[in-house]
């Protein structure tokens, strides 16, 4: 009787398997045509060129189920990177001929390292709420998340740069929030 139910539990575990699979398959094709990327291990991405706050990139990432991306690993690091790279971002344009010094109360310190411009996007971290305590946007410490590698002349210690950020050169930076840049969203694997 025991090798029977067992036998009985194998079938309908597999049934089961077998039944959920196609439901798996059918988010999988909708997220590639929605424009998000599957990194096999890793999770789906989606780059969205149009630059926003911060806080708009957030709201858009979760509108879509998504969050704003979380690195978690330098090869995660290098997924952004190549995601970046693949769209042929190299400039943000609305800002190529403005003057952006008056995002920066201290533009012309030599404390606070210059705004970026180029290859920069938001990504899920921040530090709204007790400055010097970065957070990702689930609510976890940033060290939790395994890759912790700032720019050189970064963290920035004000009530200004609260917001995450990662360059092409694959470090995190803090930077206004309110600076307009491309971001990524982050579906985790299916």
């Amino acid at each position: 009787m025991e090798k029977i139910w067992s036998c009985l539990m194998l079938v309908l575990a597999s049934l089961c398997a077998v039944h959920m699979k196609p439901l798996d398959d059918e988010r999988h094709r909708a997220l590639i045509r929605s424009g998000y990327v599957h990194y096999p291990g890793a999770g789906y991405y989606r780059l969205a060129k149009k630059p926003a706050s911060w806080g708009e990139g957030r709201r858009n990432c979760q509108q879509e189920g998504a969050i704003l991306s979380i690195v978690n690993s330098p090869s995660e690091a290098g997924i952004l990177k190549a995601l970046y790279l693949s769209e042929g971002l190299t400039k943000l344009e609305k800002y190529e001929n403005d003057d952006i010094s008056e995002i920066s109360r201290d533009s012309n310190s030599t404390e606070n390292p210059p705004i970026p411009t180029s290859g920069t996007i938001h990504i899920g971290f921040h530090d709204l709420f007790v400055e010097g305590e970065y957070l990702t946007v689930r609510g976890e410490p940033i060290i939790a998340t395994g890759f912790v590698r700032w720019k050189p002349g970064y963290p920035v210690s004000d009530d200004l740069h609260n917001c995450g950020a990662f360059d092409t050169n694959q470090f995190i930076l803090d930077i206004p929030c309110e600076l307009e840049l491309p971001y990524v969203c982050e579906i985790s694997e299916l």
